[in-house]
């Protein structure tokens, strides 16, 4: 793996991004890069982390947030190209490409949210693994949560709706991005969209509900509590008040020691 000259890689990723009209040159021009950059002598493990079951040239992250930054410019100019690229790099079908995919649909304006939300639904169906396909969601969605945050909601809403409990953390993950961004208001609609999980408490999200309820306390406490009694009531299921116990220690003193009282009044503490 060669030392990075950041001004040779600045070179080597604008003559890239000259492709972007034409797909099959770019993909090409894309592997060469991570070819010439990537770590040959990597193994799996050696970081700690668990290894990528994709394909991976193992590259520097200098190396693909140079090129990302390039084709971001140029998706701007022209994202109906953007979109045939994104579908190219997807199909590539290793770690790198697949992640420049995510990044450069992230980009795209709004009206072009139809057809992001097409293809990572498209995406995150086909699977992989959690934390990868996290990433790609993270990314993919940026543009989406910050400027169109009713579409993303409508993703989420999508896959909370499914049978299949990945898609329904596939949801929960949405919407804990979307909690993250400081300008997103519309709690009212996450708490309707996990309101049915409160009283079922399905154990495989169960993880996915308490990271969702404690980015909700911190927004709102007073709400999330509220929320959290009206489920207590509303339940039958003792995973309820588990859930619930849980959380406890998101909440201020004050909502805290109402939290406490509900939880008491039905066995629950």
């Amino acid at each position: 793996m060669p030392a990075i000259q950041p001004e040779r890689l600045r070179i080597e990723s604008a003559r890239l991004v000259e492709s972007f009209n034409q797909p099959g040159a770019f993909v090409r021009g894309l592997r060469q890069i991570l070819e010439r950059y990537g770590d040959h002598t990597y193994r799996p493990g050696q970081t700690g982390r668990p290894p990528s079951l994709l394909p991976s040239h193992n590259v520097p992250p200098p190396v693909l947030r140079q090129v990302a930054q390039d084709v971001k410019a140029a998706a701007s100019q022209d994202p109906t190209a953007a979109l045939t690229l994104c579908d190219a790099l997807w199909a590539e079908n290793g770690l790198e490409a697949r992640l420049l995919a995510s990044a450069l649909l992230g980009s795209l304006p709004t009206e072009n949210a139809e057809q992001v939300i097409q293809r990572l639904s498209t995406w995150a169906r086909a699977g992989g693994e959690e934390t990868f396909l996290n990433t790609i969601l993270d990314q993919g969605l940026q543009t989406l949560r910050r400027q169109a945050p009713a579409q993303a909601l409508v993703l989420a809403d999508s896959w909370l709706q499914s049978s299949k409990t990945p898609e329904q953390q596939l949801g929960m993950h949405v919407l804990l991005a979307m909690l993250a961004e400081p300008a997103f208001e519309d709690l009212p609609s996450v708490y309707r969209l996990i309101a049915p999980f409160l009283r079922t408490a399905p154990a495989l999200l169960r993880p996915d509900l308490l990271n969702v309820l404690a980015a909700l306390a911190r927004r709102s406490p007073q709400e999330t509590a509220y929320l959290l009694k009206q489920a207590l009531n509303a339940s039958e299921n003792a995973e309820t008040a588990w859930l619930t116990r849980q959380a406890l220690d998101n909440f201020p003193p004050g909502v805290l020691e109402n939290l406490k009282s509900e939880l008491k009044k039905v066995g629950g503490l």
